[in-house]
């Protein structure tokens, strides 16, 4: 009888050995065993290792310029400013922009309603040399055609005259598109290029390349003028 109980005993502790090591199918209550518990925690096949030569260049590569931007008002550059403290930048390395733009005036032809009507319209214009495209004008349910844009209102009512001339135009009319607006840019001298993918939800578009301001375009022809919009 001791004989059996033994041998019964003897049998349990080597199933609970196999049992916690795995052998019969694992142990819901331990830990996992190695290369289950990484694949649980990362993705390798989506990992890039950089030798040390590569590292070695990214963290020698000098700074580079960049922009963050447009902002439209105080409280905007302020909380942009806030974001850039993580990067523990230098004094000095960043300050303020602030850039000019012109208001836009357009020459605008009515658009049917009918999609095919105005796309034949489009058409017909494109006929007098005018790039035409569909122009969403404020308070106005129904979209226009803009065939030209100019920097000032006499610029753009002088085209619309010569068109209605030129061309039987008649129903052209001339409507400011932007007001005369002020934005706000902050520029980063010294960006660490070891981060350059930093993201912050304070900086719309993310790091730019630096730029210069840019310029509104000149008034010209109504053909040179639609073609750059």
């Amino acid at each position: 009888m001791m004989k059996t109980l033994l041998a019964l005993l003897l049998a349990a502790n080597a199933l609970l050995f196999a049992w916690g090591q795995g052998w019969l199918g694992g142990n819901p209550g331990s830990e996992q065993r190695e290369p289950e518990r990484l694949a649980a925690q990362q993705r390798p096949e989506q990992m890039k290792l950089l030798d040390a030569a590569q590292a070695q260049r990214l963290r020698s590569a000098p700074p580079l310029c960049r922009q963050l931007g447009p902002f439209g008002d105080e409280a905007s550059l302020l909380a942009a400013e806030a974001a850039l403290q993580p990067l523990q930048l230098p004094p000095g390395q960043w300050r303020r922009e602030s850039r000019e733009l012109s208001a836009q005036w357009g020459v605008l032809s009515s658009a049917p309603e009918n999609a095919a009507d105005a796309e034949r319209k489009r058409l017909a214009l494109e006929r007098f040399g005018l790039k035409a495209r569909p122009q969403t004008v404020p308070g106005e349910a129904q979209a226009s055609l803009l065939v030209a844009r100019f920097d000032n209102p006499a610029a753009a009512r002088a085209e619309a005259q010569k068109l209605r001339e030129a061309h039987g135009l008649k129903a052209l009319r001339v409507l400011e598109l932007r007001p005369a607006q002020t934005q706000h840019w902050l520029r980063v001298l010294a960006w660490p290029a070891a981060q350059l993918k930093t993201q912050s939800s304070a900086w719309p578009g993310g790091p730019q390349p630096c730029s210069a301001a840019p310029t509104a375009p000149a008034g010209s022809a109504a053909s040179t003028a639609s073609a750059a919009i």
